[in-house]
């Protein structure tokens, strides 16, 4: 090698460690562009129970139709008529009525605790009413297992499956014992505690209440 060639790949090392430099320099002092489309991360929200529109509105879409055809909802019937008592008694569960009040406390309190239960029986009531007038028709509260006392194990399971899916919006998996047996004691105490010919329909009835005063049915 002449000193020529020498003296071209000595000035071509040069260059290149001059050019690794300049982009290390670069690299170190400048600070990483953003992802583009990267967004910071949201505040957490706080769980809240549902509002009393929000409440009416999801009993209509789970509890079904009574017998005459109209939309089960939290109501007490008499002969001047059907009297809705989340209209009634909206305002003491904190409806706003936009003359004193404005926004909804969306908080669970005593109140609502005790106005949850009293909604579960009175609706649950209706609906298993509504089932036992179905004949052969269809019904909602116990649409896979019959209320003659000769649904089986199986078809017990499948309606508290589906009970549960309908109430909650959970699938209960096939190997979920703890829900499903947790329900099906409910069905099993209230169903041994009637010894009459509607044993299975005060089953149906209990599950119904106790899917209704579950905390996930209420709180979002």
């Amino acid at each position: 090698m002449n000193h020529t060639t020498a003296s071209l790949l000595w000035a071509l090392t040069l260059t290149l460690l001059g050019a690794a430099a300049c982009e290390d320099d670069v690299t170190s002092s400048q600070p990483a562009a953003p992802i583009q489309g990267a967004a910071a991360p949201l505040p957490a929200r706080a769980n809240a129970r549902m509002k009393v529109d929000q409440l009416r509105d999801s009993i209509a879409v789970v509890a079904g139709a009574d017998a005459a055809g109209n939309a089960i909802g939290w109501s007490y019937h008499t002969p001047a008529g059907r009297t809705d008592l989340f209209t009634l008694l909206g305002p003491t569960l904190g409806q706003p009525d936009y003359i004193n009040t404005t926004e909804e406390p969306a908080v669970t309190d005593a109140m609502y605790l005790k106005f949850s239960s009293d909604i579960a029986l009175n609706v649950c009531a209706q609906m298993a009413t509504a089932d036992s007038s179905a004949g052969t028709g269809p019904r909602t509260l116990s649409r896979f297992a019959s209320l003659d006392g000769s649904a089986s194990d199986a078809d017990i399971a499948a309606n508290l499956r589906y009970l549960n899916l309908r109430f909650l919006g959970e699938r209960i998996a096939s190997d979920d014992t703890l829900t499903l047996n947790s329900l099906r004691a409910v069905y099993d105490a209230a169903t041994a505690a009637d010894t009459t010919t509607s044993a299975a329909a005060s089953g149906w009835r209990a599950v119904c209440v106790a899917l209704l005063q579950a905390p996930a049915f209420h709180i979002y």
